[in-house]
C-alpha cells in the first residue's frame, strides 16, 4: 500500500496516461478516479510496470461499465479519429476509417495502445497479458494487416514501408 505522499507523486506521474486511455471510451474523470482508488488500495508501490497495471485496471473498469450499460463493441472505438468533422473531410481519413473497421479487434487493440495511448511495449504487454516481444510481433502483424486493407499512394514498396508507419521497432 502507498504512503499518502508517495501516492500523490505516483498519481501526478500516471494520471495523464490513464485519462488519455479512458477518455475515448467513457467519462474519463470517473473512470480515472476509480482506477486510482484501486491503485491506492491494491497496487504494490514497487510494481515494475505501474502504467501497465493502471491501464489493465482501467480496462477491467471499462469492461464492467460496458456490461452494466449494455454497450456493444463499437462503444470502444475512437470517435475522434474515425469521425471527422463535417467542415474538414479528408478522403484518406475516410479510407482509413473503413480500413480500421475491417481490422480484427486484436490488431486494433495493439495499435491503439502503442500509437494513440502512447504506451511503451512493456506497459502494453501488461495490458495484453503477453511478453514485450509478443507486443512487437503483434504490432508488426497489425501494421501489415492495415497495409493490406488500406493501400495508399504514399506506399514505398522498394523500402518495405510507408510514411505513416510510426511505431518504433525494438
Amino acid at each position: 500500500m502507498f504512503a499518502a505522499e508517495d501516492f500523490a507523486e505516483f498519481y501526478r506521474g500516471h494520471r495523464r496516461t490513464v485519462w488519455r486511455f479512458v477518455r475515448r471510451r467513457v467519462d474519463a474523470d470517473g473512470a480515472c478516479a476509480e482506477v486510482f482508488e484501486l491503485a491506492y488500495r491494491k497496487l504494490d508501490p514497487s510494481h515494475p510496470n505501474p502504467a501497465g497495471w493502471l491501464i489493465l485496471t482501467a480496462t477491467h473498469i471499462l469492461q464492467a461499465t460496458a456490461r452494466r450499460r449494455r454497450r456493444d463493441a463499437q462503444a470502444l472505438r475512437d470517435h475522434a479519429i474515425l469521425h471527422t468533422p463535417a467542415d474538414w473531410q479528408d478522403p484518406r481519413l475516410e479510407q482509413l476509417a473503413e480500413a480500421w473497421q475491417r481490422l480484427p479487434h486484436r490488431h486494433q487493440q495493439v495499435l491503439q495502445l502503442l500509437i494513440w495511448d502512447q504506451l511503451s511495449a512493456a506497459d502494453a504487454a501488461v495490458v495484453l497479458r503477453c511478453s514485450e516481444q509478443s507486443v512487437w510481433k503483434r504490432a508488426s502483424r497489425a501494421r501489415q494487416a492495415l497495409r493490406d486493407v488500406w493501400p495508399t499512394d504514399t506506399d514505398d514498396t522498394s523500402k518495405g514501408g510507408r510514411s505513416w508507419d510510426t511505431i518504433p521497432t525494438p
